[in-house]
């Protein structure tokens, strides 16, 4: 969930996403490695039992020991001086328990009311349906992987034209961000126990003329873009039916401002002094961004177009809000 401009504040949820990507198809005991969840997900279906562990660790010494039976009951030996000797366990303390990722596509799927097509396209990469998102029928998937570069890998590799990506990890802050992908950490939210879909977040970050752009791309106005071509960076200017009249390379930095403050546009926190831009790895000093930013202007009114980037009073950087990104 993204708070006053940090994203995955809700430690809870960050966890849940971690456990579930490091977790995916293995028999683990969950109710002690997210146990403040451990109770609703199980009751949801999102946690089933697997299998009686064969190994258990000790409470007493800390080792792992074999589980031992003898009819209903649970045992295990220990060799520890203090702790030593043949003790009864509880049947519940050498259960597994391991997540059901179809039942989890599900609940995403019915939290953005799609229509549900919960299919496991390969390891780790689920297909859970397609719903409108700004006018388009887009396709969404879920990759449960923490790895940005593989999620990016995958969303390319996908041959359908409106495509939204889920993945577990957190989305890079500079560098090559493609915004048909979003972090289930950023949407994801914990109350009271209880696994909560943020929809409201999740329009937030859905918002823009985007998704079926190629990536990199982004629309800041009809008539300003900013996209990446091979390794090059470009600012699009004065759209017509045939396409831009004007096209110019610009700072890979350059790019990277836009970028994040594009991606905060509709956080609660949206503007950034220049210290805070170089702060998140944009500059070496605060003194470059801000001639990065007049410079990006500049070439925007020397086509009397709008300045993409405003300065407030009290010297924070944010996006025009003119800009029909906004609307």
């Amino acid at each position: 969930m993204l708070i006053n401009g940090d994203y995955s504040m809700n430690q809870e949820a960050h966890k849940f996403c971690e456990v579930m990507s490091r977790c995916y198809g293995e028999n683990l005991r969950l109710q002690e490695i997210i146990p403040s969840l451990f109770e609703s997900l199980l009751s949801d279906g999102i946690i089933k039992q697997a299998e009686v562990s064969k190994v258990i660790t000790c409470k007493g010494c800390g080792l792992a020991h074999q589980v031992l039976r003898n009819k209903e009951k649970y045992y295990i030996q220990c060799t520890d001086e203090e702790f030593g000797g043949i003790n009864e366990i509880k049947p519940e303390d050498s259960v597994t328990y391991k997540f059901d990722y179809a039942k989890f596509c599900g609940w995403v799927a019915d939290s953005l009311k799609l229509e549900k097509e919960v299919t496991e396209e390969d390891s780790t990469i689920w297909h859970i349906g397609k719903g409108l998102i700004k006018k388009n029928e887009t396709h969404l998937f879920v990759v449960f992987t923490t790895d940005f570069s593989v999620a990016l890998s995958i969303l390319e590799a996908i041959p359908k034209k409106n495509v939204i990506v889920l993945f577990l990890g957190k989305i890079p802050l500079l560098g090559h961000v493609d915004l048909r992908i979003l972090s289930l950490q950023d949407i994801l939210d914990v109350v009271d126990g209880k696994l909560e879909f943020l929809k409201k977040e999740f329009n937030k970050l859905t918002k823009g003329n985007y998704l079926s752009g190629p990536s990199g791309t982004i629309v800041l106005d009809t008539n300003i873009v900013i996209t990446i071509k091979g390794d090059k960076h470009c600012l699009q200017l004065q759209k017509t039916p045939i396409g831009f009249t004007v096209e110019k390379d610009i700072f890979p930095m350059s790019y990277n401002i836009l970028q994040n403050l594009f991606r905060f546009k509709d956080s609660e926190v949206l503007a950034f002094t220049s210290r805070e831009l170089s702060n998140k790895g944009l500059a070496r000093n605060a003194k470059t961004i801000t001639t990065r930013i007049l410079e990006i202007n500049k070439l925007c009114e020397e086509k009397d177009l709008i300045p993409p980037i405003i300065q407030e009073d009290n010297y924070r950087y944010r996006l025009n809000p003119k800009l029909s990104c906004f609307k």
